[in-house]
């Protein structure tokens, strides 16, 4: 039988069809299967309405049971993603997982306009195989970036991030005081073309945040961030969304700075525990005597 991915990688403008094997997102279920393709590109395939499952239409948040067809129909470019050289900070290495701790201001996966010099590409060069990223960081997010070292391995653990069963924390520091110690916040997120920022609060998109302040920092407080729900920049939303934007995150109204001051703390799947140590700026400040 065909390798699905080689046979999409096969044909820049046409019809391929994939069969879903465990339940997954559609939108995730993609982007692991089709690990060479822009995430951008294969989201406007979707908005445009050139997805079907089982012969339907579906958006990206659509919910696989597994064994469906799904067939993809239009203009979808294949990046080339070489091997490339460069330091890496390894947090953890097994047969089939690496985990990095990326750090701010580097792509996690190439784009159409950036194809060298992501953690992508290092990953690639280090580990001599075609890794696929399991999950996805912001350029301006540090921390905890896991991929898979095979396919077996994307399948496994991919089908696992698509279910909600890889549980992650995250840091961060916003500008002022919240008025409380914890909070869960519920705000459905949409997307809307043409809008800048495109992610925004909105739509039919359930997405709930828990948020705990974990104390002072210069000029700030820390947080802690757990994602329920796994929606596009879903903490920077949900922040801003609360009254205290993060810092360094201009696009939902934080104040300028030399980086996005998010950072990917913790990531657990079963018993396997990864850190990627908190960088000096998001450590507490001392308590005055």
């Amino acid at each position: 039988m065909m390798d699905p991915i080689e046979d999409a990688a096969k044909n820049h403008c046409n019809t391929r069809e994939l069969t879903v094997a465990a339940p997954a997102r559609l939108d995730l279920f993609l982007l692991q299967q089709l690990p060479d393709y822009s995430r951008d590109g294969l989201m406007r395939l979707l908005a445009r309405g050139g997805v079907q499952v089982n012969g339907e239409l579906r958006v990206a948040g659509h919910r696989l049971k597994g064994g469906e067809t799904v067939r993809l129909q239009g203009d979808l470019e294949r990046l080339r993603i070489p091997a490339g050289e460069g330091r890496l900070d390894i947090l953890f290495e097994d047969g089939d997982l690496i985990a990095i701790d990326k750090p701010a201001g580097q792509l996690a996966h190439p784009t159409a306009q950036e194809r060298e010099g992501t953690a992508l590409n290092l990953l690639r060069g280090y580990c001599g195989v075609r890794v696929s990223l399991l999950h996805r960081l912001d350029r301006g997010t540090s921390g905890v970036l896991l991929a898979a070292k095979n396919k077996t391995a994307a399948f496994r653990f991919g089908s696992r991030f698509a279910s909600r069963e890889v549980r992650k924390k995250y840091l961060a520091i916003v500008r002022g005081i919240p008025e409380w110690s914890r909070v869960t916040l519920h705000h459905s997120i949409e997307r809307v073309s043409g809008r800048t920022p495109a992610w925004n609060v909105g739509g039919h998109r359930e997405a709930a945040t828990r948020l705990r302040v974990i104390g002072p920092v210069q000029g700030g407080t820390l947080l802690e961030a757990i994602p329920e729900t796994g929606r596009t920049n879903q903490i920077r939303i949900h922040c801003a969304a609360a009254g205290f934007p993060i810092a360094g995150d201009t696009a939902y109204g934080g104040t300028a700075s030399s980086r996005l001051y998010l950072h990917a703390w913790e990531l657990r799947i079963d018993d396997l525990r990864i850190v990627a140590p908190a960088p000096v700026e998001f450590q507490p400040a001392p308590m005055e005597r």
